[in-house]
């Protein structure tokens, strides 16, 4: 029988031979690999941003004559009893003072007396009249042959109405509608025996003028009643040449809102002064337009000049002071506006530099003539898009863009580590990489859209 024997030494030897040539061939196929990685940066986001264009509004012109507004009517009632002689003489010459604050408006004056004997109008005297203070003076100096029962209360409402015979329709549409009662008595009083009669009829209390009243105005708004009278609170030495004092007519000027002088005083300058200038806060110089005119557009001349003194609310001109009566009065605005004519527009996100396209009504526009503020997503047109127009903006959204790469190793050779963009090497100060993470950061960030090719060996 034979044996051959292996000394160890040569078995390590021939053991370790073998293993070498086994690991030098895996490590070369294993260990040093070149890995290829490729990315696509991200997009800019495409945005729209659309806006349409106002409307400047649809001009309007309208003309009006400055007496077609400001309608006044007033009634004065004249008592006419045997005690009234220098009361009248004392009034017939004051229509000056009585229309000092009031002669702008289109005004008519219709007079009557206490004496429901006389008719319900003794005279009608209107602005174009050119003896109106002459037929004024007449008509006051009612004489003295009057019935001793003044009946002002039921005289006034007749007046108003025109409610006999031969009297013409005098009180105007939308007019306001003023009362004075001049009077040394009191209404429906007889003497200090009988009292108070108006013989069964309504008219004895103020209430019989208020309703009236309140029938065809507001009371206290557009329609008041004044007076030259007695007051109750003036005692006998303070109105001497009175009869009585005039407490219900009082009630019925307190009740409108009115305001009233003594009829004892030998000069009624001041009171029919202040009882115009009360009027004057009444009369309606206002005016309704076709249109609700765009705010800021109204403009009013009157004979060609521009007037200012007007408030307008809605569709309604309301004259702070009157243009002179009979003025040709010219109204001009628009109407219909919708949005501002704008030159700037917002984005709704910020743009990329380079990257805005506009159009206008379809039709792009000339960058030149755009000024882009991308931080503060402004468009500035140097010229305004035309009215309604459809102004549209196309542009890339500024939004961050991807700076961090996964190489799926945490174990790069960073010294094998290359990245080009676009096929271009980028410095390799400019990639960071991430044992950790496995992740590689290029800052700054590829530009969008870009490609990206990195190659790395991992470690031995």
């Amino acid at each position: 029988m034979n044996f051959r024997i292996l000394l160890p030494s040569a078995l390590a030897a021939s053991s370790l031979v073998a293993c070498n040539n086994s690991d030098f061939k895996g490590s070369s196929a294993k260990l040093n690999p070149t890995v290829t990685k490729t990315f696509t940066q991200d997009d800019y986001p495409s945005a729209t941003t659309s806006h349409k264009q106002g409307h400047a509004g649809e001009p309007q012109d309208q003309k009006f004559e400055q007496g077609e507004w400001g309608l006044l009517d007033l009634l004065v009632v004249i008592d006419s009893s045997g005690s009234m002689k220098e009361e009248q003489a004392n009034l017939s010459t004051k229509l000056a003072p009585l229309l000092s604050q009031i002669d702008k408006s289109n005004w008519q004056i219709a007079v009557v007396t206490t004496d429901v004997a006389d008719g319900c109008q003794r005279a009608l005297i209107k602005k174009s009249d050119t003896d109106a203070a002459t037929k004024f003076q007449a008509a006051i100096n009612a004489g003295t042959n009057g019935d001793g029962l003044e009946r002002p209360f039921f005289q006034a409402v007749a007046a108003l109405k025109a409610d006999c015979a031969k009297a013409v329709k005098w009180v105007r549409p939308g007019s306001t509608v003023s009362v004075l009662i001049v009077t040394d008595e009191d209404n429906c009083h007889l003497d200090e025996k009988q009292g108070y009669s108006c013989k069964g009829q309504p008219d004895l209390n103020a209430k019989f003028v208020s309703d009236y009243l309140a029938s065809i105005r507001t009371v206290g708004k557009d329609t008041r009643v004044y007076g030259l009278l007695w007051h109750p609170s003036q005692d006998a030495t303070q109105c001497t040449t009175a009869l009585k004092q005039a407490t219900k007519v009082s009630e019925l000027i307190d009740a409108t809102s009115g305001k009233h002088g003594s009829i004892c005083d030998t000069d009624y300058t001041t009171t029919l002064t202040a009882i115009s200038s009360d009027i004057a806060q009444i009369v309606k110089y206002e005016f309704d337009l076709a249109q609700e005119p765009d705010s800021g557009t109204l403009a009013i001349t009157a004979d060609g000049k521009p007037w200012t003194k007007f408030e307008v609310t809605d569709k309604h001109v309301k004259f702070t002071e009157p243009p002179p009566f009979g003025a040709k009065v010219e109204v001009s605005y628009k109407f219909g506006a919708e949005g501002d004519m704008a030159t700037d527009f917002t984005l709704d996100r910020a743009p990329v530099d380079g990257s805005l396209k506009a159009t206008v009504n379809g039709q792009p526009v000339d960058a030149a003539k755009l000024k882009v503020d991308a931080a503060g997503k402004k468009v500035t047109f140097l010229e305004a898009p035309a009215e309604r127009a459809d102004v549209k903006f196309d542009y890339k959204e500024s939004v961050p863009l991807k700076a961090q790469f996964d190489l799926g190793s945490k174990n790069v050779d960073v010294a094998t580590l290359v990245v080009t963009v676009n096929d271009q090497p980028i410095p390799a100060a400019q990639a960071i990489y991430e044992p950790a993470t496995g992740m590689v950061t290029l800052n700054p960030a590829p530009p969008a859209a870009a490609k990206l090719k990195i190659t790395f060996k991992d470690k031995p």
